[in-house]
Formats: C-alpha cells, sequence, structure tokens
C-alpha cells in the first residue's frame, strides 16, 4: 500500500504509452500546456528511474509520471498498491505485459480506483474495447494521429483534472 502523503494542491497523474514518439509528444504537449515546467527522473515508485514532468496550470501544481511499458505500469499502480497516491491514470492500451484495459479491469476488481479515474487513451477505435472499457469504469479517448490535435487531447485530459479531483477528494465523484 502506498504510504506517500497526499499533497492536497498537487494533483498527480500517471500516464503510460509503450512508444518513445508518443512519450516526446506528451511532453511537448506538457511543455506547451505549463506555465512552469520542468523534467526530471524519481524513483519513488520503481527502482527503474521514471520521468516525472512538473508543472502549473492556473494556479494547479501538477507531477506527472511517465511509464514505459504495461509490466512496469501493472507492477506501480497495483503489485506496489501506488493507485492511490495518483489522481487520474492515463494508459495506452497496447503495451508489452498487460494492456491498459487489463489494468483498468484489474484496478476495478480490487477496488483501487474511483469512476472516471482510469482513461484508455489509444489509437485502436475498436468499439468492442469501447464498451469492455466503459463495462470497466474507465473512460476512452482516441489518439488523434494529427500533431495539433495529439496536443489538444493531452492538454484536455490534463486541464480538466483539478475539477474532477476536487470533487472526487470530497467524495462526490
Amino acid at each position: 500500500m502506498d504510504t506517500t502523503p497526499r499533497t492536497s494542491d498537487l494533483v498527480n497523474i500517471f500516464m503510460a504509452d509503450d512508444c518513445p514518439g508518443n512519450r516526446t509528444l506528451i511532453k511537448c504537449a506538457l511543455e506547451d500546456l505549463f506555465d512552469e515546467f520542468t523534467a526530471s527522473k524519481t524513483t519513488l515508485y520503481s527502482q527503474k528511474p521514471l520521468v516525472n514532468y512538473q508543472g502549473t496550470l492556473e494556479g494547479h501544481k501538477y507531477s506527472v509520471v511517465v511509464a514505459e511499458d504495461g509490466r512496469l505500469s501493472y507492477d506501480i499502480l497495483i503489485n506496489q498498491g501506488h493507485a492511490s497516491f495518483f489522481d487520474l491514470n492515463i494508459l495506452d492500451n497496447d503495451m508489452p505485459g498487460y494492456s491498459g484495459l487489463e489494468i483498468i479491469t484489474t484496478l476495478k476488481e480490487r477496488k483501487l480506483d474511483f469512476p472516471g479515474k482510469n482513461i484508455l487513451f489509444t489509437s485502436n477505435d475498436c468499439p468492442l474495447l469501447k464498451a469492455k472499457l466503459l463495462a470497466s469504469g474507465g473512460a476512452y479517448y482516441t489518439k488523434p494521429t494529427d500533431l495539433a490535435d495529439f496536443n489538444d487531447v493531452v492538454h484536455f485530459l490534463v486541464g480538466i483534472t483539478p475539477h474532477y479531483v476536487a470533487k472526487s477528494r470530497e467524495g462526490n465523484c
């Protein structure tokens, strides 16, 4: 179980994508979005150093931790019990080890999440996948192929977080 103290003024986001190009796009979108931006490495959640982007937006402080595959994501969120530390999980679906859907389903089965906390961010626009995800309590966003659209979707996903987090911390999710 996660023993890291929660800081109410910090929005913690976990993102996972196995594609280096998409991780670069995520970094560029966050650099563009945040008023202040820093990039560092953290070993808080894993022995393997993870990229940690931090920034501010409209007075909210953000920490965005990025993992490179499903196996590492599963280990951090489920095996190590860090799921409760993150306010939002944005997961690619087609990753080595575990898919985003498998991780979201396991989080729900083990009661390690709350509705809307998990978003599948994938290029697969399959209706069956959407139905399975919605049944697991997750949300679904298709990755745009256009760079500007990709940037806009990352801005939207990160930008809505503080408002949702405030409600969920009050028990109104």
